[in-house]
C-alpha cells in the first residue's frame, strides 16, 4: 500500500518522462553534430567574442568556445538545458499536489487509509525520480555523442555537468512542489519558482560584473549547479550540498504544510 502512490505517480508520468528525455536527447545530439562544422572556425569566433561588451559575453556564457569543453558549456549549459530542466521540474513540481487538487483528482487519493505525509513524500520522490531519469538519459546521450564526434571531453566531465543539471532540477522542482503543497495553488507555485529561477540566472550571469554584487553570484543556485564552466570545472561539493539542502527543506516544508491545511 505504501509503495502504491509512488508506483502510480511514476506510471502516470511515464509518457511525459519519455517525451522530455527524447526532446533533450535530440537537442544534445543536434548541438554535438554542429561541432565538426564549427570546430575549424571556433578560434576566429572566440577572437570575435573578445571584442563584444562584457555583459554580452556574460549572457552568452563564460566558456572558451574554441575548445570542445567550452563549446558544450556555452551551447548546452549556459542557458538552453537549464531552462528546459527548470520548465520540466517547476511544472511537474507545481502539478504534483496543487495541480491534482485543482483538477479534483487529489480527493480520490485522500480517501485511502494513508497518512497525508506518506502521500506527499511519495509524490515528491516521484518528482525527483522523473528529473533524475531525464537528466540521466541526457547524460548517456551526451557521453555517446562526444565519443562518436571524437570531442576532447571526458565521460566524467559530462557526468559532473549532468549531475549539476539534475540537482538544479531537484532544487526548483522541490521549490514548486513545496509551495504548491502548502498553498494548493498551482499558478502561485509556478510563478514564485520561476521568479526565483530567473533571479538566480541574473545573479549568476551579471552580478560578477559588479564588484559590490559579486556575493549574489555566490549564493545563486544557478552558480551552485553550473559554476563558471560546467564541463571543465563541474559542480563543486559546496554547490551540491546547497542544492540538496534546499531540496530537502522545500519538500519538508511542503509536506508539513500539506498535512496541516484544509484541502479544497
Amino acid at each position: 500500500m505504501l509503495g502504491s502512490v509512488l508506483a502510480k505517480s511514476l506510471r502516470d508520468q511515464r509518457a511525459a518522462t519519455g517525451g522530455w528525455s527524447l526532446a533533450i536527447a535530440i537537442l544534445i545530439v543536434a548541438v554535438i553534430a554542429l561541432w565538426p562544422a564549427f570546430a575549424s572556425a571556433m578560434s576566429e569566433l572566440a577572437r570575435f567574442m573578445t571584442t563584444l561588451p562584457e555583459p554580452i559575453r556574460a549572457l552568452m556564457g563564460s566558456g572558451d568556445i574554441s575548445t570542445a569543453r567550452g563549446f558544450l558549456s556555452v551551447e548546452l549549459f549556459a542557458y538552453i538545458l537549464p531552462v528546459l530542466v527548470a520548465v520540466l521540474s517547476i511544472g511537474k513540481g507545481a502539478a504534483t499536489i496543487a495541480g491534482e487538487e485543482e483538477r479534483g483528482q487529489l480527493e480520490l487519493l485522500l480517501v485511502r487509509p494513508l497518512p497525508r505525509r506518506s502521500i506527499a513524500w511519495q509524490k515528491a520522490l516521484a518528482l525527483l525520480a522523473v528529473v533524475t531519469l531525464v537528466a540521466t538519459a541526457g547524460c548517456v546521450v551526451a557521453i555517446v555523442g562526444v565519443l562518436v564526434a571524437d570531442m576532447d571531453v571526458a565521460a566524467g566531465e559530462i557526468a559532473r555537468a549532468m549531475l549539476g543539471l539534475g540537482l538544479f532540477g531537484w532544487f526548483f522542482g522541490s521549490l514548486a512542489f513545496g509551495i504548491g503543497a502548502a498553498t494548493g495553488r498551482k499558478i502561485v507555485a509556478i510563478a514564485i519558482a520561476a521568479a526565483v529561477a530567473f533571479a538566480a540566472y541574473m545573479a549568476a550571469t551579471f552580478a560578477p560584473l559588479i564588484p559590490a554584487l559579486h556575493w549574489l553570484a555566490d549564493v545563486s543556485p544557478w552558480s551552485w549547479a553550473f559554476g563558471d564552466d560546467p564541463i571543465a570545472d563541474g559542480i563543486k561539493a559546496g554547490g551540491a550540498l546547497g542544492l540538496l539542502a534546499g531540496t530537502a527543506l522545500f519538500i519538508g516544508l511542503g509536506i508539513v504544510g500539506f498535512d496541516r491545511r484544509d484541502v479544497r
